[in-house]
């Protein structure tokens, strides 16, 4: 999945669930599929991605997100975490802008967040995504304050 029009923060985060060719047919079905079944219009859709940047999320909106995060491989069809994935997709993020974070501290994040759970049912595969998002937003800090740095 590659959702361009992320800013910020949301770079990171879409580049964990990103890949190099763009969207595809398939990720256009997934997009369909997953607002439909949520029942969710185009303005929800343009919410639910601004919403990432808050704790405004609503349960439809997490239920849109664990659908899409699910068809895309990074939540297993279980809800849990696909730690496997998130930490080859950090660990290429740190590779490429050269930040420094240990292997055994990214795995140990991820494996913390993969523990987290949430109430409700989409919550229960959302929240540790919304964790993974959290070590997204130091990982940003650290690239931001290495490209002040040598900018």
């Amino acid at each position: 999945m590659a959702v361009r029009n992320c800013i910020l923060i949301l770079g990171i985060i879409c580049s964990l669930i990103s890949n190099s060719k763009g969207i595809t047919e398939q990720d256009t079905v997934a997009f369909k599929k997953c607002k439909e079944e949520n029942g969710m219009t185009a303005a929800d859709e343009v919410s639910a991605k601004s919403s990432l940047l808050n704790d405004t999320i609503t349960d439809t909106q997490k239920c849109y997100w664990v659908c899409l995060l699910t068809a895309f491989g990074e939540i297993n069809a279980d809800g849990s975490l696909n730690e496997e994935n998130a930490v080859k997709e950090f660990k290429d993020l740190i590779a490429h802008h050269k930040i420094q974070y240990s292997d055994e501290e990214l795995k140990s994040d991820v494996a913390d967040c993969a523990k987290i759970r949430g109430d409700s049912t989409c919550d229960k595969a959302f929240a540790p995504w919304k964790c993974l998002m959290d070590i997204g937003k130091r990982l940003y800090r650290k690239i931001m304050s290495t490209d002040i740095r040598h900018g």
